[in-house]
């Protein structure tokens, strides 16, 4: 049986109401257990964020899982699963965004991922998927449609949910219902 774990960016986790945190939650258990790797908001840094999930013992990624992830943790997704190897079931990331520029980023730049880290995640997980809106106020649509392209993922553009954030009122996402049933039934793009 699948499993489904999650990697929240620095707004808000899975488990916060008044997000689509609870309603995906609830949603992919009649598919599997799901886990939220809790990172801590108050340490911004990879290597807090890292350590978290080492830590863990409920995050250990196998190829029965299925990785869901926002924001930031989009971000940390790529390098985590590059450093140790990982190759979960699927990824679907929603409201990421890459560009050379946020490398040079003063606090987040320990979370940019290298190509190399896009490049391992596009040839050792074999189902990508990257949802996304416009206008997000974090990621410009060129950003994430970079991050899409360096991933390999299938892309779903979504109107009008903007970061899919609490700031946006965003507490459900019904347009993943099918492509999380397509990735439990047969996993491939």
């Amino acid at each position: 049986m699948q499993k489904f774990i999650s990697f929240h960016g620095m707004g808000f986790d899975f488990d916060e109401p008044n997000t689509f945190g609870p309603w995906l939650t609830q949603y992919v258990k009649k598919f599997g257990p799901v886990h939220h790797c809790k990172f801590p908001l108050d340490r911004l840094t990879y290597k807090d964020w890292e350590q978290t999930a080492k830590d863990d013992n409920n995050c250990v990624i196998d190829e029965k899982t299925i990785i869901i992830a926002h924001s930031l943790g989009t971000l940390f997704l790529p390098k985590y699963l590059h450093k140790y190897g990982l190759k979960p079931k699927a990824v679907v990331c929603i409201a990421g965004g890459y560009t050379s520029l946020f490398c040079h980023h003063k606090e987040l730049g320990s979370f940019a991922p290298t190509r190399e880290d896009f490049l391992y995640v596009k040839e050792n997980v074999d189902s990508r998927y990257f949802v996304y809106s416009s206008p997000d106020r974090f990621f410009s649509e060129d950003m994430q449609k970079e991050y899409a392209s360096l991933m390999g993922a299938e892309s779903m553009f979504l109107s009008g949910y903007g970061h899919f954030g609490r700031t946006e009122g965003v507490t459900k996402i019904p347009e993943l219902e099918g492509l999380i049933e397509q990735i439990v039934k047969n996993g491939k793009n």
